[in-house]
């Protein structure tokens, strides 16, 4: 099962003691979302009724802050958030913050590799290494394996590394 942490009001909480839950095969509400649990791949669906859809797959550490951000301690989250959606909407890794207006994205923290990994589907996703501040904004079909202290390395990711990505998510 996944375990998901939420802050219990706003960014100003973080520091208070999280809540940990783990996720009923039934939906269920996060921070004012609908949570549906998926079986083919495993994966849960965060349904969020400003325009932003979020897929954590199996195992992934996540913790939605609020209907803004999303921080991410383990394995892959997909985002969709719709076009026009009023305000922006940020994932942060222990190595990226990764930034987006109206897009469909992945993010992967790969605890045992140090890195987090930024792939664009559709639209553009700012991204900024946490170590280095060094910014990037990578857009459809390109990817950044965000690494500490490391250049970004903004690229046009292979055809086969994308496809293993999203088919993650059921794509």
């Amino acid at each position: 099962m996944l375990k998901h942490i939420f802050a219990a009001g706003s960014i100003v909480v973080l520091a208070a003691l999280p809540l940990l839950l783990a996720a009923p095969a039934q939906a269920q509400s996060i921070a004012g979302c609908q949570v549906t649990a998926l079986t083919d791949p495993p994966r849960e669906v965060l349904r969020c009724g400003s325009g932003l859809k979020i897929e954590a797959e199996k195992g992934a550490q996540y913790r939605l802050v609020d209907q803004n951000k999303l921080e991410v301690t383990s394995r892959a989250v997909l985002v969709d958030v719709t076009p026009g959606r009023r305000g922006g909407f940020q994932v942060l890794t222990p190595h990226a913050i990764a930034s987006v207006r109206g897009t469909l994205y992945v993010v992967e923290v790969k605890e045992e590799k140090a890195e987090t990994d930024v792939f664009v589907s559709r639209g553009r996703v700012g991204v900024e290494n946490r170590s280095t501040r060094e910014r990037a904004t990578l857009t459809a079909g390109e990817g950044s394996d965000v690494i500490p202290d490391k250049p970004l390395d903004a690229h046009r990711w292979a055809a086969e590394r994308v496809q293993k990505l999203m088919a993650r998510f059921g794509r």
